[in-house]
């Protein structure tokens, strides 16, 4: 593992140079695909930076010069990759234009617990984008979850985590996005819960407004107290069937990554696997075209 407050540079795992390797979903060391995680047509088409984690005055620096075309990862083989797109991806991106406009504007003015509008929403290919880009962020999944990898690629009609790995969604302002693998992150300073640092533990975190996503892996009790829904449920829902968002989820709330909030930045810290960890950020993920998307 990796602290983020040591002075050494921390390597991103897979991109764009090492092309070959094991898929996350099959297994299969294969050539792997450009992964985008969320999918481009949810907006993830903008400038992305790669960086190396350091113990500087900013606390990280850049790898490479800014480039467009979203944020994106060498996580999944060609055919897994397309399978991901084929299903799940449209139905994601609709959920993202339905609440496109909790991302605009400052995350001082809007509310920090919003209610979520009626529209019908097929959560279970939600759901299931979401945890096949975890397997394709942290390599290690399907190691330890190969059964549930194997039902994602089969497209079984419910999927069920165990119980110490839950889905947890929110909400996040624009315009600033960040996607890792797997991370720890806690809190140096401040409250405790049952003596020990308010943070979270997660397999995949996804940062990219409308849409907060984490894929928790161990006790994260900074989810809890930010109020983040578990849509755990979401995987046993059948992708064929439509509900209301409302019905789901009634409210969602309103959170920055630490990183990203200027009153938590200089207490956070996060410890990672350097050979497998995946860190990518965009400051502009909010691009025009996507604005303008019709709900």
């Amino acid at each position: 593992m990796s602290d983020t407050r040591n002075n050494q540079p921390v390597r991103l795992g897979r991109d764009q140079r090492s092309r070959t390797g094991k898929c996350g979903l099959c297994g299969r060391v294969k050539q792997l695909s450009n992964t985008h995680v969320p999918p481009q047509c949810a907006g993830n088409t903008g400038n992305v930076q790669r960086f190396v984690v350091m113990a500087d005055t900013t606390g990280r620096a850049a790898s490479g010069s800014k480039k467009v075309g979203g944020i994106h990862f060498y996580g999944l083989c060609i055919r897994c990759n397309t399978l991901v797109q084929g299903r799940w991806d449209s139905a994601y991106c609709e959920l993202a234009r339905q609440l496109w406009r909790f991302a605009v504007g400052s995350s001082l003015i809007l509310p920090r617990v919003i209610e979520m509008p009626s529209n019908w929403i097929s959560p279970g290919k939600v759901a299931r984008f979401v945890l096949s880009s975890a397997f394709a962020l942290d390599p290690g999944l399907r190691t330890l979850y190969e059964d549930v990898a194997d039902e994602l690629i089969s497209d079984a009609e419910s999927i069920s985590l165990p119980s110490t790995v839950r889905l947890r969604m929110a909400v996040t302002p624009g315009p600033m996005a960040r996607v890792t693998g797997a991370m720890t992150g806690f809190f140096l300073f401040g409250a405790r819960v049952n003596d020990q640092p308010i943070g979270i533990s997660a397999f995949a975190q996804i940062y990219f407004p409308p849409l907060a996503w984490q894929v928790q892996s161990g006790p994260s009790a900074l989810l809890d107290i930010q109020g983040w829904a578990d849509v755990s449920d979401w995987l046993q829902i059948a992708p064929s069937e439509r509900l209301p968002l409302r019905d789901l989820c009634p409210t969602l709330p309103q959170v920055l990554h630490p990183h990203q909030n200027p009153n938590e930045t200089d207490r956070w810290s996060e410890m990672f696997a350097d050979e497998i960890c995946f860190i990518v950020e965009s400051e502009n993920a909010l691009p025009t075209n996507w604005i303008k998307m019709p709900e």
